[in-house]
């Protein structure tokens, strides 16, 4: 009968110690993907929302998620710090989240939109803590491209195109560009190139510090000589983004 008792006394406490061991085992982070796209390497356009997924699991019970973007000069970590078994700052910024999670598996979705700033290479990193405050983190690579390029309008000219699509300005006369170049980032600089074949006839650099410029205040001297004429107007945004368009015509 002793030996019996002894025997479940036994039992009890080993079955008391399994349940009081610590969970050390750490959360899973399963995969990620950005616009759908599932990888380790991700190609996102900066100035232009993108939506991450992140699937991630544990065996007992999911406590925090964070997901965090840097770039080369360290943006996205708001004091340099690394975060240890759970994270302290809880909110949202337009770089870094934080997060509640619960249960064994969930997918955390988040959106950002990276500023037109942090264009090139940069990283994210997902971390997850589970209840037990066991951490798991994995970084992924990301290329931030600036698609978001200084766009032209031109509406009409003076004197307006043929309908053999040809432009000819009669021979003193001028040209006035109707239209409108535009970028959400704000343009820095205009440029206006006038070439008679590889001469330059009319050239002129503006500072517009706007959104938008209105095409109309180019001002082009009158055409003196006859001949094939060519006009460029090319466009720069605050983070160097460029585009440029080009147009030839005739002056008889």
């Amino acid at each position: 009968m002793m030996k019996i008792l002894r025997q479940c006394l036994f039992s009890v406490f080993f079955l008391l110690l399994a349940c009081s061991h610590p969970d050390d085992i750490a959360p899973v982070i399963e995969s990620v993907s950005i616009n759908g796209v599932e990888g380790n390497h991700f190609l996102l356009n900066t100035g232009m929302s993108s939506a991450i997924a992140a699937k991630v699991s544990d065996d007992v019970l999911l406590s925090q998620v964070r997901i965090e973007l840097k770039n080369s000069s360290g943006y996205g970590t708001p004091d340099g710090q690394s975060r240890l078994f759970t994270f302290p700052v809880k909110g949202n910024w337009n770089n870094v989240s934080v997060k509640e999670i619960s249960g064994q598996s969930t997918t955390v979705n988040y959106s950002f939109l990276p500023a037109d700033s942090v264009a090139g290479k940069g990283t994210l990193e997902v971390g997850i803590v589970d209840g037990n405050g066991n951490l798991s983190t994995k970084s992924y690579s990301l290329f931030l491209q600036n698609e978001l390029l200084p766009a032209f309008n031109i509406i009409s000219t003076f004197p307006p195109v043929n309908s053999e699509n040809e432009l000819t300005v009669p021979l003193n006369g001028n040209l006035s560009i109707d239209g409108i170049v535009s970028d959400t980032d704000g343009l820095s600089e205009l440029t206006v190139l006038v070439k008679r074949g590889s001469v330059v006839f009319f050239e002129s650099s503006i500072l517009p510090a706007a959104t938008n410029f209105n095409l109309n205040n180019i001002a082009i001297p009158s055409f003196t000589e006859a001949g094939s004429y060519t006009i460029e107007i090319s466009a720069k945004d605050t983070f160097s983004g460029f585009y440029s368009t080009r147009a030839s015509f005739r002056v008889e």
